[in-house]
């Protein structure tokens, strides 16, 4: 299927049915700034490599909220359900275990790769609006900050909060009476 925007054009594979089943009201309307983001571009190639930087307050340029690292995380694979290729700049070399799990992401730059092998950055701005957020997201060439792509998608405050009051089942406590129960 071809995409148009304005004088511009690009080809996005088909998706499949469950693409969009099974998601939730925020995943389809950040789904939607992807689509909208990848049809504005042009001349993209798209298995040059692209890295996706934190969305950041649009007040500070600075601070990541956790919407922000889930808008992040989310375009990534909506990126990558389109074909292009996305670079996890955060993957380490190495898998790191301990007592809480194993590990392979890290957020310190110093057991980072220092080679960034993309072509492109996506990164954008959240801008807290009466009802919503405000979403800006850019898709840019390293080599000479051209922008490539572009797109503005609002996000009702009702599907944030919800995701940031979600906290799922709360483990419960076993007292000591009800361990000394099971054991043998």
């Amino acid at each position: 299927m071809r995409m148009r925007a304005g004088a511009r054009s690009v080809y996005l594979p088909p998706s499949e049915p469950s693409a969009v089943e099974g998601q939730t009201l925020l995943q389809q309307h950040i789904s939607a700034l992807a689509f909208r983001l990848l049809s504005s571009a042009h001349n993209l190639n798209g298995q040059a490599g692209i890295a996706v930087s934190g969305f950041v307050d649009q007040q500070d340029y600075e601070s990541q909220s956790n919407f922000s690292r889930l808008l992040s995380e989310t375009m990534m694979f909506q990126l990558n359900q389109y074909g292009l290729r996305v670079v996890d700049f955060k993957t380490l070399p190495f898998i790191r275990i301990t007592p809480q799990g194993d590990v392979s992401t890290s957020r310190d730059y110093r057991q980072l790769s220092a080679q960034l092998d993309a072509r492109y950055l996506l990164h954008g701005t959240v801008s807290e609006t009466t009802g919503g957020r405000l979403i800006n997201a850019r898709l840019v060439s390293i080599g000479d900050n051209s922008v490539v792509a572009s797109a503005q998608h609002y996000i009702p405050e009702y599907l944030v909060a919800g995701m940031l009051n979600a906290r799922g089942p709360q483990p419960r406590v076993i007292t000591a009476a009800e361990r000394s129960r099971y054991a043998k």
